[in-house]
């Protein structure tokens, strides 16, 4: 038999901006996934996910033409 098993963050995004993936593993597997760092349920995912780390702190530069600025 076959289990479905969730991971947080992933590819199927929400609508309150958290996301979490799937996989479908054999009973064999399950032990070995779960211990992995997939979870058996998405909420379950999700209140354990993994922060991505962003080691750029610096703003990018904004692409475009600069704005007018209305003259009062």
């Amino acid at each position: 038999m076959t289990t479905m098993v969730y991971k947080s963050p992933g590819n199927m995004v929400r609508k309150d901006g958290t996301s979490f993936g799937w996989k479908i593993v054999d009973d064999a597997d399950l032990a070995a996934a779960l211990t992995g760092g997939w979870f058996s349920t998405p909420a379950e995912a999700m209140a354990n996910a993994v922060a991505l780390q962003d080691d750029t702190d610096e703003v990018k530069p904004r692409r475009g033409r600069p704005r007018k600025i209305e003259a009062v």
